[in-house]
């Protein structure tokens, strides 16, 4: 429904259509909707943001407003990456030189989001959408990158798993930031 809505903006009724299809019949769609995957509730979230944020900049008015701050919430909600979102979205808002209602969306968004965050705050200790941070990338994302440096199969974990400086970029990844600068650079 959303991708014909998104389609239809920019495209025919037919094109917007055949977009829809396509979208529908996508194999890795198809299959994540056979098993309830957070992907399969992401993909409608960030569908449902993206058609009320583009309503809103059509009309300006303050229904779709807050219907792409819920979605996109929702979607974060979902998986922590859609939080992301926000910063693509909130650039919009600054390229039309609509500064407060880029903050406003932004803190709109993190309102909502935020209850979670207390929650990781109060269980694990630490004020973020996920408990665990740089903890994917340093553990699991980070033999892949190492992998592909050293031309292994990343998908292999018998010969990805244990690069040679696998230890040495685990000790620099102490956060978030770390992770992003570690990613980088590798």
């Amino acid at each position: 429904f959303f991708v014909f809505k998104i389609g239809k903006r920019f495209l025919s009724s037919r094109g917007a259509s055949i977009a829809a299809l396509a979208i529908s019949f996508e194999p890795l769609i198809s299959a994540l909707n056979l098993v309830l995957f957070p992907e399969t509730i992401l993909i409608f979230f960030l569908a449902a943001a993206a058609h009320f944020f583009l309503s809103y900049l059509e009309r300006r008015s303050p229904a779709p407003f807050l219907y792409a701050a819920i979605f996109t919430a929702l979607a974060a909600w979902t998986k922590p990456v859609a939080a992301y979102l926000l910063l693509p979205l909130s650039l919009v808002f600054l390229l039309q030189r609509e500064f407060i209602r880029g903050i406003a969306f932004a803190t709109l968004v993190a309102l909502l989001i935020s209850p979670w965050m207390f929650y990781n705050l109060r269980v694990y200790g630490m004020f973020s959408m996920t408990a665990q941070g740089e903890n994917n990338f340093c553990g699991y994302a980070l033999m892949s990158v190492l992998a592909a440096e050293y031309h292994k199969d990343p998908s292999d974990m018998a010969e990805s798993a244990f690069p040679p400086d696998l230890q040495e970029a685990k000790a620099h990844c102490r956060g978030p930031a770390d992770a992003f600068r570690i990613f980088l650079s590798e």
